[in-house]
């Protein structure tokens, strides 16, 4: 009985284990919808963690990106390399 419980309990610690997201956005990555129902962008985790990472900000239907100020993690878009933003043929908002 003893050994079945043991059993049981390394199985559940394992499948927790598998299943606990890793990497460097493990947590929540967008805000909340405002009013009217539309996400308002990333987190303050994922934000900090994405300057961390030297990371640019890519708004959703621009061509443009933010290394900082602002705008940087504000509305729809994503974090990227500025090599890969570049290559998408996005250039630096000044």
């Amino acid at each position: 009985m003893i050994k079945l419980f043991k059993v049981s309990v390394l199985t559940s610690a394992l499948a927790m284990a598998l299943l606990t997201p890793v990497g460097g956005f493990a947590f929540q990555t967008t805000n909340p919808p405002d009013k009217n129902g539309i996400p308002s962008g990333p987190s303050d985790k994922a934000i900090a963690a994405a300057k961390a990472r030297g990371l640019v900000w890519v708004p959703k239907n621009t061509k443009e990106y933010y290394k900082g100020g602002n705008l940087y993690g504000k509305g729809q878009g994503e974090f990227m390399p500025e090599a890969e933003a570049q290559e998408a043929g996005n250039h630096q908002k000044t």
